[in-house]
């Protein structure tokens, strides 16, 4: 069991959900629940409460947020491509989508063979639908500002998937996040089979272009 240091009621509450969401999902909810009576004792009650609200991280959810950390340079140069594939396509520029779709792939193998590395040593199972769920959420990020947002918080709850019309107009669907601040945490959720019918549109813009690049 990993503790956590201990902390004030001084503590900022960026600086606590930070560390939390830096933990395993087994150990998420004793952690939590240690800081909330921490700060109750010391007579926060406001930070005890935006404390409780933070939710558990899924595995695929916790190995995106360990990724974030691990190897930020690496997600910052997949989340970049976003923009630049956004003007190839604008542009018709075969080429450039060409080199732009190897790139992509290189960074997400690179990414999820080190979420199976950080599952490892963490003693958790990464299978394949675990590890599927990991590259659909850097998916989602590539389609969406708002996911990819969420990425670079670090403190995602669930994976992301795509819920939207194409590149630059994409929501985020099942999507749940620890939110900065003391805001309450939200999450919207979308009805499965518009979810499904979603994953087609904008996953299927960009791999459609990057076929043609090919």
């Amino acid at each position: 069991m990993t503790h956590l240091p201990l902390m004030t009621a001084a503590v900022e509450f960026e600086e606590i959900a930070d560390e939390l969401y830096g933990l395993v999902p087994d150990e998420f909810i004793q952690a939590r629940d240690e800081q909330v009576a921490r700060a109750k004792a010391d007579g926060n009650r406001e930070l005890a409460r935006d404390l409780g609200r933070l939710r558990r991280p899924t595995q695929a959810a916790w190995l995106v947020n360990a990724l974030w950390r691990d190897r930020r340079e690496d997600v910052e140069e997949l989340l970049a491509l976003s923009d630049e594939f956004g003007a190839a396509m604008a542009a018709g520029d075969g080429r450039q989508l060409q080199a732009l779709t190897a790139s992509r792939r290189e960074l997400e193998g690179r990414l999820v063979q080190r979420a199976a590395s950080l599952a490892a040593e963490a003693g958790v199972a990464a299978g394949p639908d675990l590890l599927r769920e990991v590259q659909e959420t850097f998916g989602a990020a590539l389609v969406s500002a708002e996911a990819a947002d969420e990425v670079r918080a670090g403190r995602l709850v669930r994976p992301l998937s795509y819920s939207g019309f194409g590149p630059g107009f994409a929501s985020v669907g099942q999507v749940g996040a620890a939110k900065t601040g003391r805001k309450r945490e939200t999450a919207r959720r979308t009805p499965a089979k518009r979810t499904a019918r979603a994953r087609k549109g904008p996953q299927a813009d960009t791999e459609a272009a990057e076929r043609r690049a090919e």
